[in-house]
């Protein structure tokens, strides 16, 4: 596994051939510093301001002060695991009549019976780690332009 380093993060500035997602915003609930920065890297280049937080309950509380297009969540977090949290975002979603926002499960268990559980759980979509920017850019046509994508866009995909 590659080090994170500021000139990874720097040569992750938007970039006009991938920038096709320009003003939409992500919440990103991920509890590891180096994945936080790798994600939040991507999603700089494919056009996405994305806020961070550390855990579930962050999560519901960022969910409750803001707006997003998107969440892309951790399954295992401390304080509130991804289910969890994004249990609480559907019903605070329902209470206020707000429109579903997509939400992805992001984690590296990949076997299809965990897939499934993460779709029945109220994921949308499930990426597996490691990250790959195509993977990423594939789970925001998804969300964003209704395009296909595979219901587990793996590294490289």
């Amino acid at each position: 596994m590659s080090t994170v380093t500021a000139a990874k993060v720097q040569a992750a500035a938007p970039s006009s051939k991938l920038a096709s997602f320009q003003g939409r915003r992500a919440l990103v609930a991920e509890d590891n510093r180096a994945n936080q920065v790798v994600i939040s890297a991507m999603l700089r280049k494919l056009g996405v301001e994305a806020d961070i937080v550390s855990n579930g309950r962050q999560a519901v509380e960022a969910c409750k002060n803001g707006r997003y297009d998107i969440y892309i969540q951790d399954y295992s977090m401390p304080v509130m695991n991804g289910v969890e949290a994004l249990q609480a975002i559907l019903g605070f979603e329902l209470s206020r009549n707000r429109v579903h926002t997509f939400a992805v499960v992001c984690t590296a268990n990949t076997m299809s019976f965990q897939v499934e559980e993460y779709l029945r759980e109220g994921f949308d979509v499930h990426l597996s780690k490691p990250l790959a920017l195509q993977g990423v850019k594939k789970v925001l046509a998804l969300a964003f332009e209704g395009k296909a994508a595979l219901p587990s866009a793996g590294p490289g995909a």
